[in-house]
């Protein structure tokens, strides 16, 4: 996934305001994943989130951080992801 894909997609909420902190949920919808996995990821190191009180939140740094680091884990391991 690319840089151009998440910006188009930074704003996952109802409201035309664009959050600077992310949930689990508007992550999840960024990445094509569950919140269970996101937080999964979180709680590995892979994605880097803030806690505040009890929530746990995401910026949008760590999530292009995140993709780049995994796209560049599949470049470098040469895993392939299409059809064979």
């Amino acid at each position: 996934m690319s840089k151009n894909i998440l910006r188009t997609k930074w704003n996952t909420r109802k409201s035309d305001q664009v959050s600077l902190l992310l949930d689990a949920e508007d992550v999840a919808v960024l990445l094509g994943c569950c919140s269970k996995t996101v937080r999964s990821l979180a709680k590995a190191g892979k994605l880097k989130s803030l806690r505040i009180g009890r929530l746990q939140k995401f910026t949008r740094q760590a999530i292009e951080d995140f993709v780049l680091q995994e796209e560049a884990f599949i470049r470098d391991a040469g895993i392939s992801r299409g059809r064979r």
